[in-house]
């Protein structure tokens, strides 16, 4: 059984759906929160997706922030665009429709050039913005 299977747990196999390069320049804008699966044109609660850090990343450069918990609480349908909002309090117009959300304290995961994360789609998370040179 590969890795993604054993830690995903399914037996059936898996299907890569999309990859996708971010790049977060020096000074650039912090990414709203917002969960990924609603956006996607699936729904599946097994679906898993994997972040690969090609470059140190922490508080000074873009680091992924999360809010423990909220994928248990997550809806499929999107309350709101990840582009609504720039400029909020908090980032973003989900933590004006999900208020309690605002509440949670973020959770930042910060790496290594080569660390991995495999997130639950529908957890709330953010990049901080980037203020390294």
């Amino acid at each position: 059984r590969s890795l993604v299977a054993q830690i995903v747990g399914c037996d059936a196999g898996y299907k890569l759906y999309h990859d996708h390069c971010l790049i977060k320049q020096p000074w650039a804008s912090p990414t709203n929160w917002h969960t990924d699966q609603q956006m996607d044109p699936y729904w599946d609660p097994r679906a898993t997706m994997l972040w690969v850090s090609l470059d140190d990343a922490d508080a000074t450069n873009g680091a992924l922030c999360f809010l423990p918990g909220t994928q248990r609480e997550a809806r499929r349908e999107a309350p709101t665009s990840i582009d609504e909002g720039f400029g909020d309090e908090g980032i973003g117009a989900m933590l004006l429709a999900r208020p309690e959300w605002a509440q949670i304290d973020p959770t930042c995961v910060y790496c290594r050039p080569g660390d991995a994360i495999l997130i639950d789609p529908m957890v709330a998370h953010a990049a901080v913005r980037g203020t390294a040179r």
